[in-house]
């Protein structure tokens, strides 16, 4: 019976113990006079990515602005006055590219200096607050290169109150372009597949347009396929075009140029894609970008041999911008 009370009495000094760690634990936890980077992005990075990523993608030659907000962490506000030096800092994009490179993740080269304009006064967190917002001008010019990974390193390098987070006292803003055409559509209109009159258009539908280059843009479907693709009805049902999406070339006047398979000219199953010269192929109204705006077009799939498996005549609406 004593055996068996000193048992329950040492039990208890370790539960004690245990829940005293816990305790501990939970205070250590707490974060205090922490300094760092704030967001409610979500983070575009790998979860062993050395510093958080966001993507960030603008229209290229049309202003924006990229908000970088930077965070006081405690149990109240800022006691005072918080001065922080925020800066580009090309050796955060190393640090991150080293580690990304050992991890088989994608790698970045910095933003070129042509592209945003970073502000020079220092940046404060005012007593009674939590954050402050640093504005990073973003202006993408005509020549970027597209086929081409940027971004946007920033650390904070001082403060006159608190610590620097280890964790998120860095960060990149990876910074791609878009294309005036970019965005989401609703795509109406008629397809006849001469090859099996089961298949049928499945319209309307919402597709987006993304970019590739400064003048093409390629048919993603959202909604369906999850992938590059062009819907259909097939035996009552949806499906879709394996190895075969539109991509669109678009001149400066709004004009469709020509028309390829994004899988290829021909993709390995042979199809292929092609404008119609007789259709419209424009934009017909409104402002490329701008919601209501339309533009009809026609255009082939093509089978091995250049045979016309399906002509569609489409006409999409812009919606608004991709995400």
């Amino acid at each position: 019976m004593k055996k068996y009370l000193k048992m329950l009495s040492l039990l208890a000094v370790i539960a004690g113990f245990s829940s005293c760690l816990k305790d501990k634990a939970i205070i250590a936890s707490d974060p205090q006079n922490i300094i760092e980077f704030y967001t409610t992005e979500a983070i575009s990075s790998p979860t062993t990515a050395l510093y958080p990523v966001y993507v960030k993608s603008y229209v290229v030659g049309k202003p924006a602005k990229i908000d970088v907000v930077v965070s006081y962490s405690g149990t109240n506000t800022a006691p005072q006055d918080i001065t922080l030096d925020v800066a580009v800092d090309p050796t955060a994009l190393t640090k991150y590219n080293t580690k990304a490179a050992a991890d088989g993740n994608t790698e970045y080269e910095q933003l070129p200096a042509s592209a945003y304009t970073f502000p020079t006064a220092p940046v404060v967190i005012k007593k009674g607050e939590r954050r402050a917002t640093v504005t990073v001008d973003v202006l993408i010019p005509a020549d970027f290169d597209f086929n081409k990974s940027f971004a946007l390193p920033l650390t904070i390098k001082s403060t006159t109150f608190g610590t620097i987070s280890g964790n998120f006292g860095s960060t990149l803003y990876a910074v791609g372009a878009k294309n005036k055409y970019d965005g989401e559509y609703k795509v109406e209109g008629t397809m006849v597949d001469n090859a099996n009159s089961a298949i049928t258009g499945r319209y309307p539908m919402n597709y987006y347009l993304i970019t590739q280059t400064s003048t093409t843009n390629v048919l993603f479907d959202y909604v369906y396929a999850h992938t590059y693709g062009h819907q259909i009805t097939s035996g009552g049902g949806p499906s879709y075009y394996g190895s075969f999406s539109p991509v669109f070339t678009f001149d400066a006047a709004g004009n469709i140029t020509k028309v390829v398979n994004y899988y290829g000219q021909p993709a390995s199953n042979g199809r292929s894609a092609q404008l119609d010269p007789s259709g419209v192929n424009k934009f017909t109204s409104g402002t490329p970008g701008e919601v209501g705006s339309k533009f009809q077009v026609k255009y082939f799939l093509l089978q091995p041999g250049s045979t016309v498996r399906t002509a569609f005549d489409e006409t999409f609406t812009y919606v608004g911008s991709t995400p």
